[in-house]
């Protein structure tokens, strides 16, 4: 148990880390209580990090990268999170389905020709309420 733990402890220590190396240090400043960053490496691994200023906490959510670039799916993202946040669920899981909702989308059309007319997400909408 201790164990466990300690390493929730460094993975919260290796999230702040990466926010200060990542964030200019006026963000506070300019209003922003809570910031999602897609796209980060901490240790190596992909993953998005979060600070919930409601919860007063970091969080790290690690994934696997498809090698397949879409174009708008950060709109799409910012889009389901926000849905989620509306919705009053926590910054954390709202990240975390967001996350799913784009991974499945990307996996459904990895196979498309041109991935710059992006996903046509009118062909994924039950992924929206998954």
């Amino acid at each position: 148990m201790g164990l466990v733990q300690q390493f929730e402890g460094h993975a919260l220590r290796i999230v702040a880390l990466e926010f200060r190396r990542k964030f200019p240090p006026n963000m506070h400043e300019m209003g922003a209580k809570s910031v999602v960053v897609t796209s980060a490496k901490v240790d190596g691994e992909n993953c998005v990090v979060g600070y919930d200023g409601t919860e007063g906490e970091f969080f790290r959510i690690s994934f696997d990268l498809i090698p397949v670039r879409f174009v708008g799916t950060g709109d799409i993202f910012a889009a389901v999170m926000l849905g989620r946040l509306v919705d009053g669920v926590p910054l954390q899981e709202s990240t975390h389905r967001a996350m799913d909702a784009v991974r499945t989308m990307i996996d459904r059309n990895r196979d498309k020709e041109d991935k710059y007319l992006g996903i046509p997400i009118e062909t994924c909408l039950e992924v929206l309420d998954e």
